[in-house]
């Protein structure tokens, strides 16, 4: 089994200081995760963090990411349709 975790930073991120933590590095290494698991002939399964995560300080402040059920459903779903045979909630700190 080859086990994924991506933590994707759903805030707007204008000047490209967060790189592939958007959704949209999310699902370009979500792919790559999914080709080489077909390749290995394996599964793959996906860890999702449900506690904050510090992602830096912007405009002087902590940028902390706490994720929304909504996003919490849409990382969920959107490894499921990539073929990940299984989800891991990450809950610790």
């Amino acid at each position: 089994m080859l086990s994924f975790d991506h933590y994707p930073f759903f805030q707007p991120d204008p000047d490209g200081r967060f790189g592939n933590i958007s959704k949209a590095g999310f699902v370009a290494n979500l792919a790559t995760v999914r080709r080489a698991a077909l390749g290995a002939s394996i599964p793959f399964w996906v860890a999702i963090r449900v506690v904050p995560i510090p992602f830096g300080v912007v405009g002087g402040v902590v940028a902390q990411y706490d994720p929304s059920e909504a996003q919490l459903r849409w990382q969920a779903f959107t490894s499921l349709a990539y073929g990940a045979k299984g989800i891991i909630y990450f809950t610790c700190e």
